[in-house]
């Protein structure tokens, strides 16, 4: 019995079939498992990067003890006041790095499931919360030591001289780790505050806040701040 001949295919132009959990979203990339996480740290990422290259800049230093002793004075010298704008970009990045609300689309907890609530439960679900409270105490106290002085005083230059040689008052008026420890935890507020406020963004709005507003943003004020600097404008370039 003579074989079938192969009938050719009637469709040559026909589009391969997807992934059944792959679409194309309106960002232009491909939202399936592994897309939205090479999409979403390509917002993230170069916006952090610029920030962080501008308080180099401004600083002339890569040592963060450098950067604080950069911003000592009175709180009128820290970074916050002359990079404004990078400070801003740098904390709404970094609460979209930790995947908090309002852009925790990877995990949308009221219409997605993500894998390790599904898959994980007891210490090893409590792992994957200590990371991210982990990377939300290490954005607040980047921005503590970028932007508002670290561990400096924000009375410095203020405060009379005879109140700060009182015992108890001149050492919590004075420069220390309580204060670190003070702006760190501001920070984590903003966080849980911001959580409890806003509604979730879209998947494409994030795209259009990262691509044509944070970037464009880091870079313009990048140029202003290397004129800052190179004008020696005083008093945070003097």
């Amino acid at each position: 019995m003579p074989e079938p001949t192969p009938q050719p295919d009637q469709h040559p132009h026909r589009r391969p079939p997807q992934h059944p959990h792959q679409h194309r979203d309106e960002a232009g990339g491909a939202s399936g498992p592994g897309g939205r996480a090479r999409l979403w740290q390509a917002f993230v990422r170069p916006s952090t990067g610029q920030v962080v290259v501008g308080v180099l800049l401004a600083a002339g230093s890569l040592n963060l003890s450098q950067i604080v002793y950069a911003q000592e004075g009175p709180f009128w010298h820290w970074y916050f006041i002359p990079l404004l704008p990078l400070f801003v970009v740098y904390f709404i990045a970094g609460i979209a790095e930790t995947n908090r609300a309002p852009f925790d689309v990877a995990e949308g907890e009221s219409e997605i499931v993500a894998g390790f609530h599904v898959e994980y439960s007891g210490m090893t679900f409590l792992v994957f919360f200590l990371a991210e409270y982990a990377n939300m105490i290490l954005v607040s106290v980047l921005a503590s030591l970028m932007f508002v002085g670290g561990w400096l005083s924000p009375f410095n230059g203020i405060a009379p001289e005879p109140v700060l040689t009182i015992p108890v008052l001149g050492a919590l008026l004075g420069d220390g780790a309580h204060w670190l420890l003070l702006k760190t935890a501001f920070f984590l507020f903003l966080f849980l505050w911001f959580r409890a406020t806003f509604p979730r963004y879209r998947y494409d709005q994030i795209m259009r806040l990262g691509w044509k507003v944070f970037i464009p943003i880091t870079i313009v004020w990048l140029l202003v701040a290397g004129g800052m600097v190179l004008g020696h404008v005083g008093p945070w370039f003097a």
